[in-house]
């Protein structure tokens, strides 16, 4: 059975609200994607929390890049898509997201195989994929970071396989303060 993370919609949300006072350390605690990532569907928006719904706690429109970078990238959960986020949604005043499909691109064929994270700093996280050798070589390294804060972060892809390299079969993303 597969469930919607709203745990994870709600610490996103509040990532978005608080700003550079949200520790991103803790935006996996207490969500379904960390206790059973098999059963976990992540999302960042859906129809339920717009404003006046059900769930009413829709994400700053600055912090959807790096939110939609969380869940598209990342290993666990099977990540959804918004459609307005996508498409934009002329009726409500409301924009695409900005690159949400270079993002899909980088998961579709880049975001394979094992993950080493890198939660230390409260405001700067990052992981790594190391691909699926030989089908799928990759090396992508994602990182977010709240607004007005200029961070960076080193993450060794060192030991990725040289074939993993060729810019044919290599992803290197860093996402900060914003794309």
């Amino acid at each position: 059975m597969s469930l919607f993370d709203v745990a994870l919609h709600y610490n996103i949300f509040n990532a978005s609200q608080a700003g550079a006072d949200y520790d991103l350390r803790t935006i996996l605690d207490g969500t379904l994607v960390r206790e059973r990532p098999n059963n976990a569907v992540t999302f960042v928006d859906n129809h339920d929390t717009q404003h006046g719904q059900s769930l009413q706690s829709f994400i700053e429109d600055w912090f959807k890049p790096l939110a939609y970078a969380l869940v598209l990238l990342r290993q666990e959960g099977v990540p959804c898509v918004f459609y307005s986020d996508y498409y934009g949604n002329p009726v409500k005043n409301r924009p695409l997201v900005p690159n949400l499909g270079k993002l899909i691109k980088l998961r579709r064929f880049y975001a394979y195989g094992e993950q080493e994270d890198s939660f230390e700093d409260p405001h700067l996280i990052g992981w790594v994929r190391r691909g699926d050798l030989p089908a799928k070589p990759s090396a992508m390294c994602s990182a977010a970071a709240p607004k007005r804060l200029s961070l960076t972060k080193t993450v060794s892809v060192t030991s990725v396989p040289k074939a993993a390299a060729s810019p044919s079969g290599c992803a290197a993303v860093l996402l900060k303060t914003w794309l």
